[in-house]
């Protein structure tokens, strides 16, 4: 238990590190460019901002770097365990998730990419990319316990019945 306490306990502070460190050396600041101004009073009629950084493409990069090696890691991890019985060690299900995650990275990213002109396109793309990978992995993760669960309780209520 204390393996995989200090596992994650350490994944989850080199994930901090990298933000904090993101954070105190080139924070993300809001810039907001006017689109069209009003000739006679001067004021702005329309703008548009973003939060832009100096290094946001080192520290996305190396953010991004890391959570894929973990995401190898639980291949590996898979790879692995894929011999123990299913009721020890669902590594079947784990494995689904990361190609899931792949496959959803590998077609939702270029997708963000043409849709980054255009902010709400790029927004709710981007929301349905995280809803897929969310609901996905909760999914592959959870629905075969619960189907396996209402399949012991079928058979044990046909058991009874046929008793």
């Amino acid at each position: 238990k204390m393996r995989v306490f200090w596992l994650v306990g350490g994944c989850f502070a080199v994930m901090v590190a990298l933000l904090l460190s993101w954070q105190l050396v080139s924070p993300l600041v809001w810039d907001r460019y006017e689109v069209s101004i009003d000739a006679d009073s001067g004021y702005p009629i329309e703008s548009t901002g973003q939060c832009t950084s100096k290094n946001s493409a080192a520290f996305a990069g190396s953010c991004s770097a890391f959570v894929g090696l973990l995401l190898i890691y639980a291949l590996y991890l898979s790879w692995t365990t894929r011999h123990y019985p299913s009721e020890f060690a669902e590594s079947t299900y784990i494995a689904a998730s990361v190609f899931y995650l792949l496959q959803l990275l590998v077609l939702g990213g270029p997708i963000l990419v043409i849709a980054w002109e255009n902010n709400s396109t790029f927004y709710i793309v981007l929301a349905l990319v995280l809803f897929l990978a969310s609901l996905g992995i909760t999914a592959l993760i959870f629905l075969p316990k619960v189907l396996a669960n209402r399949n012991r309780s079928q058979a044990a209520i046909l058991r009874g019945v046929q008793d």
